[in-house]
């Protein structure tokens, strides 16, 4: 029965062993799907040679590395940015600013949700002077500061904000006063 109990407790180990390299490998594989499908969705947007793709896909890398996130996600940010007309140097710096804001704000379901908000409160205000990479980044920091300051999350003023950045702006607000009109009312409604 010891005899038995060994062989079995062996045979167990060996292949919980076999079972963790193969989902290793599996999510492998996905990984490198991933990126795959989203590379070529760049590719589909962008009219860039194959060596300004490899040097992309080199500085993505260590961005990922960097911003503690994932190729795709980068990837997929600077996609979107570049859909919206920017070429891919700047596409790629607006995307890791979106990367950043969905890694830094509350209530921020996915990269895809922090580039939209911070498209909208672009689109809605403008640069107001500023580079529109120098525009990104003071949007998200200011979403960030507002929302470590105060009841409403930086993703929540994001989300109204995309509701409603053209119609605050039209009414001639700033952008620093759309974001404290939002935090006054959501105070109101708490």
């Amino acid at each position: 029965m010891k005899r038995l109990l060994g062989e079995f407790t062996q045979w167990f180990s060996v292949s919980q062993l076999i079972m963790n390299a193969l989902q290793g490998i599996k999510s492998m594989i996905s990984t490198v799907t991933d990126i795959d499908t989203s590379m070529t969705d760049l590719k589909k947007v962008t009219d860039e040679t194959a060596s300004s793709y490899e040097q992309f896909s080199e500085r993505t890398e260590k961005s990922a590395k960097d911003l503690k996130t994932t190729i795709t996600d980068i990837v997929d940010a600077t996609a979107g940015w570049n859909r919206l007309g920017y070429g891919l140097k700047e596409a790629e710096v607006l995307g890791k600013w979106s990367t950043i804001y969905a890694n830094v704000g509350d209530d921020i379901a996915s990269v895809d949700d922090a580039t939209q908000n911070l498209v909208s409160t672009l689109k809605g205000f403008g640069t107001e002077g500023n580079t529109i990479v120098g525009q990104v980044e003071r949007i998200v920091h200011m979403f960030n500061k507002v929302g470590n300051s105060t009841s409403i999350s930086s993703g929540k003023i994001g989300e109204s904000l995309q509701n409603s950045a053209s119609a605050l702006n039209e009414a001639n607000n700033s952008l620093s006063e759309s974001v404290a009109l939002t935090v006054g009312a959501y105070d109101v409604l708490q």
